[in-house]
């Protein structure tokens, strides 16, 4: 759903009339520099570093193939202290979704998940 308004980013050129483009209005110098480099060339680098990656399962942010290619990208880099872990009903905040959208982020009431958070404590909590 956003990949026009990533494309117009990344060409420097106006955001289409979208509602998903619209979420991204001023914060388009924030994601470029997110985009310019890769994170599995930065996880490439990182074989020293303990790496808790997590996944939302309605996550509509980040794909499970994104959240897979990050996982290889640090064990490809010889790091052998990569946790990976899936959460089925969270989205992108680690909150409770049935379907991940976006516009549910607004409501003050949602909190984080408490296996999400005790898994993040757990792994900290191991080094």
């Amino acid at each position: 759903k956003h990949q026009a308004a990533f494309d117009a980013i990344r060409a420097g050129a106006t955001l289409p009339d979208t509602a998903e483009a619209r979420e991204w209005s001023g914060g388009e110098a924030w994601l470029l520099s997110h985009l310019r480099i890769p994170a599995t060339d930065t996880a490439a680098t990182l074989d020293r570093v303990a790496v808790f990656i997590a996944k939302g399962g309605v996550d509509q942010q980040v794909t499970m193939a994104d959240a897979d290619a990050l996982v290889i990208a640090f064990r490809a880099s010889g790091n052998p202290r990569v946790t990976f872990a899936t959460y089925a009903n969270l989205d992108h905040n680690f909150t409770y979704s049935a379907t991940g959208d976006v516009a549910e982020y607004v409501d003050p009431d949602r909190t984080i998940d408490a296996t999400f958070v005790a898994d993040v404590v757990r792994f900290v909590t191991s080094l």
